[in-house]
């Protein structure tokens, strides 16, 4: 392909992520990446990274990194273009990495009926967050109404949500975890700061996400309380 191929790739791109995956749940990278696709200037500056770095969620993750505020994007591109020297520099030495702990809620059920202890490995675990079941508060809505799953270990808890179809998909007792350990091409301590809020700017910016960011840092105080093993490494090569 061509340039002008590779920039008219990449603004559709930015278009279908926001007229359809940050529309109705993140109005700002909506109206962040709709408005990049009209760019020229700053789809050519984009068309000249790295296809890694190309991504909108790393894009925009590294542009509030570098200061740019979380206004429309009409106020914001001067202040984007003027930073996109540090937007690029950040956006090649991190990378997009999803920490959900709220993914637990639907482990719990399963783990729940395994002869415990159990022993946790997690590939692509990040910070580790979610290798922390046993520290999660769950309250399970299900049709004849709601189920509390309260945590079995001691130290920081994480609370959770989760909608059943089935009354009788929730947990039917405790889970006890003796060995838990990840495996990641890029771990990240939660116990640094600077690690930390990384991981809270790759959320989406939104009233929909906010809960995220609370599940995050509570799932973050359980990581540093008893920090799991994570080696760097990659699921192919390192797992064994």
């Amino acid at each position: 392909m061509g340039d002008a191929d590779d920039e008219r790739a990449l603004a559709a791109y930015y278009d279908d992520f926001g007229r359809h995956w940050a529309h109705g749940t993140s109005p700002l990278y909506e109206d962040w990446a709709c408005a990049i696709a009209e760019d020229a200037e700053v789809v050519r500056r984009l068309t000249a990274l790295p296809r890694r770095q190309q991504q909108a969620n790393l894009l925009f993750a590294a542009a509030r990194r570098a200061g740019v505020p979380l206004h429309p994007y009409a106020e914001v591109r001067d202040e984007l273009l003027d930073a996109w020297d540090r937007i690029s520099e950040i956006s090649a030495t991190h990378s997009t990495q999803t920490n959900e702990p709220g993914r637990a809620a639907t482990w719990l059920p399963p783990l729940s009926r395994l002869d415990g202890p159990v022993a946790l490995l997690e590939v692509g675990a990040a910070g580790g967050l979610c290798l922390f079941p046993d520290h999660c508060r769950v309250t399970y809505t299900t049709p004849p109404g709601e189920f509390l799953h309260e945590p079995d270990a001691a130290g920081p808890t994480i609370d959770l949500r989760c909608t059943v179809d089935d009354a009788a998909a929730v947990p039917t007792g405790p889970v006890e975890v003796a060995w838990r350990a990840g495996l990641d091409l890029a771990p990240i301590d939660v116990r640094d700061p600077e690690a930390l809020r990384w991981l809270e700017l790759l959320v989406w910016q939104g009233p929909d996400h906010d809960a995220r960011i609370a599940r995050l840092r509570q799932a973050a105080d359980a990581a540093a309380s008893a920090p799991p093993r994570i080696v760097s490494g990659d699921l192919v090569d390192d797992l064994e």
